[in-house]
């Protein structure tokens, strides 16, 4: 479901329909380095993951319709974007923009770390329950941020965006455009998972008699 989004975001950042010259910047350039990131998130959701997550259970034929459609129109909207030679020009010395590019990578670690701690409680409940001969079941999912949040790994994910879109604003005329696919996309992040992370949270409370009570949803001390 998410390889439609770099292979979009690629074929039109090659194509560049929005560039005077034809052609996109250098990858050598501030906007290649947010083309790179964009990639190497995608890198690991698309190929990477899947192999070493266990299978999920069966969704019904809408959603992975529904992902493909989104994917294809947000990846396509990106690499329009950024091939127009005219993101973040003048942002390769500025220390905000590293600044933004490092709140992507802590993000996007934060992601990888707290989904890899739901892969390895969902194979031990598994295994666990497997051998008592009994149904797969769900544990309480501990360690890092879920110290504070039911669902870090989206609170995670949406700090990489954040730090994407910021980067993609540095260097822009004063004030800087939020409306912008970088933003969008965002915005779609957040709309999707919001509601997925407070009604996750709820089940969780509702599931387990000792989930802890401090807890938040998906905002570490607010939401």
């Amino acid at each position: 479901m998410e390889m439609p989004a770099p292979l979009c975001f690629l074929y039109t950042w090659t194509l560049s329909p929005l560039s005077k010259t034809g052609s996109p910047p250098p990858l050598k350039s501030p906007a290649g380095i947010l083309v790179g990131l964009f990639l190497i998130h995608y890198f690991h959701r698309a190929i990477l993951q899947p192999l070493y997550s266990p299978r999920r259970s069966p969704s019904h034929i809408i959603v992975p319709i529904i992902a493909f459609v989104y994917q294809t129109v947000n990846g396509s909207l990106l690499g329009c974007y950024f091939s127009s030679r005219e993101v973040a020009t003048d942002a390769w010395d500025q220390p905000a923009f590293w600044a933004w590019v490092g709140l992507f990578f802590a993000g996007m670690v934060g992601n990888i770390y707290h989904d890899n701690l739901l892969i390895s409680l969902r194979r031990n409940t598994h295994r666990a329950a497997k051998a008592k001969g009994e149904k797969p079941h769900y544990g309480i999912p501990r360690g890092g941020l879920f110290a504070l949040i039911s669902y870090p790994n989206y609170f995670c994910e949406w700090l990489e965006w954040v730090g994407f879109a910021m980067a993609s604003t540095v260097g822009s005329p004063f004030p800087p455009s939020y409306v912008t696919p970088p933003w969008v996309f965002l915005l779609s992040e957040v709309c999707v998972m919001l509601p997925r992370a407070v009604s996750g949270h709820g089940w969780y409370k509702q599931k387990f008699e000792d989930y802890p009570k401090e807890r938040k949803a998906v905002i570490p001390f607010l939401l």
